[in-house]
């Protein structure tokens, strides 16, 4: 497999929470592997995630918008539509 990923990723455990603009509440996931300019997350199945969203990281509550670039079962790999300034 070629990878495409212009940033390295770094292996994280974390929970999270997809937000929309929606009044539904944020749905929870498990953040795998972070960068600057994306992450892959793990969800559950069941669970109908729109293109867009707000990731918020359980450890600092900030808003991160991305959109979905790919997706498999219950992963989904995101890219920051604005860079995040935590370190990764």
């Amino acid at each position: 497999m070629n990878e495409r990923r212009m940033e390295l990723r770094m292996l994280v455990s974390e929970g999270a929470k997809i937000a929309t603009s929606d009044p539904a509440p944020p749905v929870d996931c498990k953040v795998l592997d972070v960068s600057l300019t994306g992450a892959r997350l793990e969800v559950d199945g069941a669970v109908e995630i729109p293109q867009r969203f707000d990731l918020i990281f359980n450890r600092d509550g900030i808003r991160h918008p991305c959109q979905i670039i790919w997706s498999k079962d219950k992963l989904i790999g995101v890219e920051f539509e604005v860079p995040p300034y935590f370190d990764v």
